[in-house]
């Protein structure tokens, strides 16, 4: 109906990284960089980490996920986690990109694994 409480374009899996992160960085929201969107973006101490999460249907293009990473690291103190549904294309290896992999369905258990790979990941950035 287009409300905009109901309505979100955001999918299930990035709501609940978005609930997740915000809860321990409240000042973890989504961003616009240099025109392009980043679906989770916080501060620690000196550091900008954004969380990108890439559905398969919408990130087939290694390009344009390329091309984002090199606006968003051109930051040296930012740090990017992606995380790419199975079928996303590979992208290039980067010193402050880290890439997770994930199912394009999920269950309990997936999700909780996939936290377990981001909370983890989040640790060895800020320390």
């Amino acid at each position: 109906s287009g409300c905009p409480y109901c309505y979100s374009p955001r999918s299930f899996p990035e709501i609940c990284i978005m609930m997740a992160v915000s809860m321990l960085f409240p000042n973890a929201k989504k961003e616009r960089i240099e025109g392009r969107e980043c679906d989770i973006v916080f501060f620690h101490q000196d550091k900008c980490i954004g969380i990108q999460y890439d559905g398969c249907y919408y990130h087939k293009n290694a390009e344009t996920d390329e091309a984002f990473n090199s606006i968003f690291l051109s930051n040296p103190q930012s740090y990017l986690i992606r995380i790419r549904e199975k079928g996303c294309p590979e992208l290039k290896k980067h010193e402050r990109a880290f890439y997770l992999s994930t199912p394009t369905n999920y269950s309990i258990k997936k999700l909780q694994e996939l936290f377990n790979s981001l909370f983890e990941r989040i640790n060895s950035i800020t320390g």
